[in-house]
Formats: C-alpha cells, structure tokens, sequence
C-alpha cells in the first residue's frame, strides 16, 4: 500500500496534466473579414493585412480558450456567408449595417471603438467645405455592399446606382483614384483609412478635400452568432480586457490608429 500523502500527491499532479491538456486544446473560432481599410485588405503580395489579422494574433497570444482564424469574405456576400455558417464572428461591424435588417440570428458586443466616414473631393481653387453641403446631382463613388448616411444607410447597388447617382467600386483606392480624375464629384472613405493613406502618399493632402462633416459616426462592435461560444458578453469582456491592458492600443498604433471611444 502506498502512503496516503503519495496517492493524493499523485491524484493532483493528474488532475494538473488534464487540465494543461484541456487548456492547450482551445476552441476555434472563426472571424469574417472583408475589404474595409484599414481594417482589412489584401495587400500588394497577396497576404492579408489591417487591423483585424494583427488582432486577431493578438487575442490568440492574450488568451488560451479560444483560437481565433481568418476567414475572407466580400461586404455583399457577408450575410450569405454567415448564413452559411462560413464563420460565426466578425469585428468592426454594427448591426446596423444590414444585419438586423435581413434578420439573421446576431448578437452584438458593446462598441469597443469609434469611426466613422468622410466626403472627399479634389481639391480645387475656390472649393471649400461649402462644397460638401450640397451633394444631391453630383456623382458619388462608393463601395458595393457598404451602407452609407447620405442613402439612408441603403447598400441596395439598383437604389444606389439610380436614385444617389453613386458610382460603385470594390475598394477606397478606387474612389480616390475617380475622384482625383474626376469621374466621380465626390467620394465616400473611411477617415482611419484616409489618415492612413495621406500618411503614406503625402503628396495627397494637397490633392484631396476633405469634409468636415460626417457622412455617419461608426459605433464598431464584434457581432457574433446567436448561441455560439463565445457570444457577445464574452467579447465584450475579452475586448474591454485588451482595452485596459493597452493590447487593443498597441494594435492600432500599429496601424496608424488611435483609441476613440469616448
């Protein structure tokens, strides 16, 4: 028989090597992301890039329950992909954008951070910000499946197309580039994106006007799927974690971006 203290001593050191064992086996998740600079796009050699792949490594390096995997889409096919259960989370999302709309089985976390998108046209000698006061008749270039303010947060491309006029493209680089030759009036871009861009083209601040004014305020939330793991409350959890211990910063600041989310 061996001692008592030797069979508990071996017991302990067991129940220790499950749960290491358990812990090492984490859940995979997986996250949708479709181009929406400069939270997500292919970059010039093909690989995925912006703010959400660098997050995503992040998150899998903070925390061990969950393991957190790329999954691409498109802005029009993102409901279909997640009817079709391709993935069961994505972030920088709202539901707003035409999620609760198509009554698909989401969950929302709390905003974690704050954007929002801007006009832009070429800068020209007397145009102003006075320019951007009256867009009805003017050409607008946009990005298929997006929805914005000015069309009454509408992302229907027949609407869009004959109604607001909007010429539709697939990226941001396409709407400066419309707008600089003046196929488009105006242009539509995501101010993180554009900060970003003058940043790394500066020849462009000179070329582009930009508004003032919003064309809607993004409130940036992680949707999930009704009954998976992790659901909302749990990422709003983990997001506030990574908030306070600086994570989510370092990770924008990579990226050119700052925390706004008051």
């Amino acid at each position: 028989m061996f001692p008592r203290t030797i069979l508990w001593t071996a017991l302990i050191a067991l129940l220790f090597i499950e749960q290491r064992s358990f812990a090492a086996d984490p859940t995979t998740v997986k996250v949708g992301a479709y181009d929406f600079p400069p939270f997500f796009e292919i970059e010039s050699q093909g690989q995925p890039g912006g703010v959400t792949p660098s997050l995503l490594s992040a998150l899998n390096k903070f925390q061990t329950q969950y393991r957190f995997e790329l999954v691409q889409t498109t802005p029009k096919g993102r409901y279909q992909d997640f009817e079709a259960g391709r993935f069961d989370m994505i972030f920088f999302e709202n539901p707003d954008w035409g999620w609760t709309a198509r009554k698909l089985p989401i969950e929302a976390s709390e905003e974690f951070l704050k954007g929002g998108e801007v006009y832009i046209a070429k800068a020209k000698p007397g145009r102003n910000q006075e320019f951007f006061q009256g867009l009805s008749g003017l050409k607008i270039a946009g990005i298929l499946g997006y929805h914005y303010g000015y069309a009454g947060m509408k992302d229907d491309p027949v609407f869009l197309r004959q109604q607001k006029n909007m010429i539709l493209v697939h990226t941001a680089d396409e709407i400066i580039g419309l707008v600089l030759n003046g196929t488009a009036d105006a242009g539509i871009v995501t101010l993180g994106y554009l900060q970003r861009h003058i940043h790394r083209i500066p020849d462009l601040k000179n070329q582009l006007l930009v508004s003032k004014r919003f064309d809607q305020i993004d409130s940036y939330r992680v949707i999930t799927r009704q009954g998976s793991s992790p659901d909302a409350e749990a990422m709003s959890a983990l997001m506030n974690n990574i908030h306070k211990t600086e994570v989510l910063h370092e990770v924008l600041r990579e990226h050119g971006l700052k925390i706004n989310s008051d």
